[in-house]
């Protein structure tokens, strides 16, 4: 793996801005004003209304086990880390992301909070433990084989947090910011459960800079009939339904809590 050395010096008195200031410039979530740090960045995910919803979803996290999927950079390990679970297991693929979430690590002392970098679709399968909670927070629409993904997060845990864009056949042809990334819906078939998806292509590289998306050149967006259809077919049969914004400019998305019952 190549990544670029840092050779810069810090000769300013230790503080823990200097941490985020790393990757000054180059954030894109703020963290909490009452902090009295700052990284410049303009999306709130460190004080998200998604993850409270999850939280009076799912109950007490006091001493829980969490598996968290493309923790971005940071913001829903922090917020949950408050809540003082024992650990908090956070998988990364992005390199840049996951040196940033180490930033917030240690600017925040999340001392529950336990980053790996590399792709939890190849830790999913092999996965020998399970988890109180698994928080799978903007991935699924990323993800080439989600009902794979969907199947996976199922066996390790029976309590599953979704935040993700899905695929709405009347909004991808009448969204032309939608349109020009689709191919035409298309039917697949998964451990005996038929669905529907849409093929997302990506407008530009996986290695650019400023992607933050999945590790592949497509994705596959379900419809949110495929997707609640799916939790039920691996066993979680409890659904509470959170948030949804059809007319989202990035796609229509929705949070959904699944719990086996």
């Amino acid at each position: 793996m190549e990544t670029n050395e840092f050779r810069e010096f810090c000769r300013a008195r230790p503080d823990k801005q200097n941490i985020l200031d790393v990757f000054k410039g180059k954030w894109i979530c703020e963290v909490p004003v009452d902090s009295g740090l700052s990284t410049g960045g303009k999306v709130h995910a460190f004080e998200d209304f998604r993850i409270e919803w999850l939280m009076d979803a799912y109950g007490e996290a006091d001493g829980k086990s969490i598996l968290e999927l493309g923790p971005f950079e940071g913001g829903h390990a922090y917020m949950l880390s408050k809540l003082d679970p024992s650990l908090i297991i956070s998988i990364e693929a992005n390199v840049s992301c996951f040196l940033k979430c180490l930033c917030i690590k240690e600017a925040f002392d999340l001392g529950n909070v336990e980053f790996r970098l590399g792709d939890f679709n190849e830790y999913l399968p092999n996965c020998d433990r399970r988890f109180d909670l698994v928080v799978a927070s903007g991935v699924l629409y990323h993800s080439s084989d989600p009902m794979a993904l969907l199947e996976s997060v199922c066996r390790v845990s029976d309590n599953l947090f979704i935040w993700t864009h899905y695929a709405d056949p009347d909004r991808m042809q009448t969204n032309p910011n939608l349109k020009k990334k689709f191919g035409p819906l298309q039917g697949g078939s998964f451990r005996g459960l038929d669905y529907e998806f849409f093929e997302q292509t990506y407008q530009y590289g996986v290695t650019d800079e400023e992607f933050c998306g999945g590790t592949g050149k497509t994705s596959r967006w379900l419809t949110k009939d495929a997707i609640v259809s799916a939790l039920r077919h691996f066993g979680h049969k409890e659904l509470r339904y959170g948030p949804d914004d059809a007319n989202h400019p990035n796609g229509p998305s929705t949070c959904l809590f699944s719990r086996r019952s």
